[in-house]
């Protein structure tokens, strides 16, 4: 049998097989090792490339996910989900008025639970006199917001004052005692529009001069 002879490669083989054997080895490692932000293409990696699971509290930058980066109907918590707001001057008098709210309805959620905060801000004048007072009730989905009935009423509030000069005051709106009276919705079922009131009336022992300057109603849901 005839015997194959090796040849010994020559000087110029060996450089280029070490050259490819380093490109595909160590060049490999050394780009692996080297690549940052700056060599990946802008919106390169997408959401199909991130490992599942991949992303976790450790890996987001503290106080850098604001609310618009979270679902928030998705949490188990209580916020306020409507503000209604109003900053127009009515002057009180013994009669009930529907103080003016940049809105009169919101909807409620299926699965959420609502309760109110309101307050009206009054200013007595130093032409009203003696026994000053001002008194406001929330009202949710009245029949006629200027004659309501006990079941329209989510909360009541009253302020008085005697002292001389003008003075402001802030008459919060809390929860009304009495039978039939409720401050909160309970989740609808189906989203549901309310309508929603305060109305005001005010009084001096004396002169005249007391106004409402401001009035708001936050609605808080609870899921």
């Amino acid at each position: 049998m005839k015997r194959i002879k090796f040849r010994r490669p020559d000087h110029a083989s060996v450089v280029a097989y070490l050259a490819l054997f380093l490109a595909l080895t160590g060049g490999v490692a050394y780009a692996a090792g080297k690549i940052g932000s700056h060599q990946i293409k802008k919106n390169a990696i997408t959401t199909a490339k991130i490992k599942k699971n991949a992303v976790n509290g450790s890996k987001v930058k503290n106080q850098s996910l604001t609310g618009s980066d979270i679902n928030v109907s998705t949490l188990n918590v209580s916020r306020v989900v409507t503000k209604l707001r109003g900053s127009s001057t009515l002057a009180l008098t013994g009669t009930l008025q529907i103080y003016p709210l940049d809105s009169t309805t919101y909807q409620q959620a299926a699965n959420e639970n609502n309760s109110y905060i309101s307050a009206v801000d009054v200013t007595f004048a130093a032409t009203c006199t003696g026994t000053r007072q001002a008194i406001a009730y929330l009202l949710v989905d009245p029949s006629n917001p200027l004659v309501p009935t006990i079941s329209d009423v989510a909360g009541a509030g009253q302020v008085s004052d005697t002292a001389t000069g003008q003075v402001s005051r802030r008459l919060e709106i809390g929860p009304y005692p009495a039978p039939g009276v409720s401050s909160t919705k309970f989740e609808p079922g189906t989203a549901r529009t309310h309508s929603i009131y305060i109305v005001v009336s005010g009084g001096c022992g004396g002169g005249s001069g007391v106004n409402a300057t401001f009035g708001g109603v936050d609605v808080v849901g609870t899921r």
